[in-house]
């Protein structure tokens, strides 16, 4: 994956650039590629079914030059302002990225986000609303994705040291709130995280092609199977047993592409509690499945 650091003086062009970027890996002109850029100004960005007379102060905003425009991707009204990192990821629409459809892109970049800032943040970051991610109920980082035939961008904004008054000089409260939100004015929903720049750039490079998703569960419902396999792109699974073979089978009719996982018992016999007989297939039988698999 090819990292570009571009940011631009004019707000438009940052704007333009993922537009552009995604056109590009649409047409098989790019490889997959992760855009870094701050602002150096500030101005309001709506996402692109928003309403402005509903989302933003435009009084207010013209009074302080700051402008307002309008991105490609969905989601809420946002302001761009020093002390705010933005990414734009580009990927090809596949399987090998995760990115078949709109949830398992976000159930794959958000959890990769959320790992990685829990570590760094010493726990307490929770995924909200679809692709908030908040500290101590506090957002700070909101995300959204545009999606072409072969392409798609997942960008967002990460607050890191954005004078955070600005928000209630340019924005309206929300005409849509996620629940978490409370109804709380801006400056009470959202801050900055005690993080660098160079150090949140290396937390978001974080994101590859090789991270998977895994439904190792004991116990699965053929409806969790099926929605895991065809709504957050699943392939791997575990089985200990002829039925949860069949099962996963019939919840992702027939599918090719599965991963599976044999889980053997073994002796557990120092173990206070023995769980040895009620999880895993006897080592008898284990070759059998494997086969069937």
């Amino acid at each position: 994956m090819k990292t570009l650091d571009q940011s631009y003086e004019e707000p438009a062009m940052n704007l333009a650039c993922d537009e552009i970027l995604l056109n590009e890996v649409d047409s098989n002109q790019r490889e997959a590629t992760l855009r870094f850029w701050e602002p150096q100004s500030p101005f309001v960005v709506i996402g692109y079914g928003n309403n402005i007379h509903s989302e933003c102060l435009i009084e207010s905003c013209r009074r302080n030059n700051i402008q307002i425009l309008r991105r490609i991707s969905g989601g809420g009204t946002v302001l761009q302002a020093r002390g705010c990192l933005n990414y734009s990821l580009i990927l090809p629409i596949n399987d090998e990225f995760g990115t078949k459809n709109i949830n398992s892109t976000n159930c794959h970049i958000m959890k990769t986000h959320q790992m990685a800032f829990n570590k760094a943040l010493n726990n307490g970051v929770t995924i909200e609303g679809h692709t908030d991610l908040a500290l101590d109920g506090l957002k700070f980082s909101g995300n959204a994705q545009k999606r072409t035939k072969n392409a798609l961008v997942f960008h967002g904004t990460f607050l890191l040291n954005l004078e955070i008054k600005l928000l209630d000089l340019s924005l309206k409260m929300p005409s849509l709130e996620p629940k978490y939100r409370k109804g709380r004015s801006h400056h009470n929903f959202c801050r900055n995280i005690p993080i660098s720049v160079s150090s949140t750039k290396k937390l978001i490079k974080k994101i590859n092609s090789e991270v998977n998703l895994h439904f190792m569960h004991t116990v699965k419902s053929k409806e969790s199977i099926s929605s895991a396999y065809f709504d957050y792109g699943v392939r791997s699974f575990s089985l200990d047993n002829k039925d949860e073979l069949r099962k996963i089978l019939e919840a992702t009719n027939q599918a090719k592409d599965l991963k599976l996982f044999v889980r053997i018992a073994i002796s557990n016999e120092h173990a206070e509690i023995d769980l040895s007989r009620k999880f895993g297939a006897h080592p008898s039988e284990a070759l059998g499945l494997v086969r069937l698999c």
